[in-house]
């Protein structure tokens, strides 16, 4: 796991819960353990070939899945790439990626969760 995951994961944990509710949605967010098999069908397929794309609409190489939305099993991610891990859902089954930043900052979805 590189150094990247590693600090997400690290403070994703500091919430001490893996469920939060927005006005708008139930989250469930990934562990340590579960992290590595919530990429499958994502950025990778089940016998761990890439499925990342290069044009738009495509899943792209700087996305994590960190979570799932409950009700509509929809990915919620974080794009590696970009300062403060923006944190995005796309529905999926709709043969293109199309993200929503619902958190402008994994830190902002701290901030909101934390008791």
């Amino acid at each position: 796991m590189n150094n990247t995951v590693s600090t997400i994961l690290a403070k994703l944990q500091t919430l001490h819960t893996q469920e939060i509710e927005t006005d708008y949605m139930a989250i469930y967010l990934f562990s340590e353990e579960e992290i590595e098999e919530a990429q499958v069908g994502y950025s990778l397929d089940e016998e761990g070939n890439s499925l990342v794309g290069q044009g738009p609409g495509s899943w792209q190489e700087s996305w994590l899945v960190i979570g799932v939305e409950e009700d509509t099993d929809d990915p919620i991610f974080v794009d590696v790439k970009v300062e403060g891990y923006p944190v995005f859902t796309a529905m999926h089954g709709e043969d293109t990626w199309e993200p929503v930043c619902i958190f402008e900052s994994l830190d902002h979805l701290l901030q909101e969760f934390q008791a």
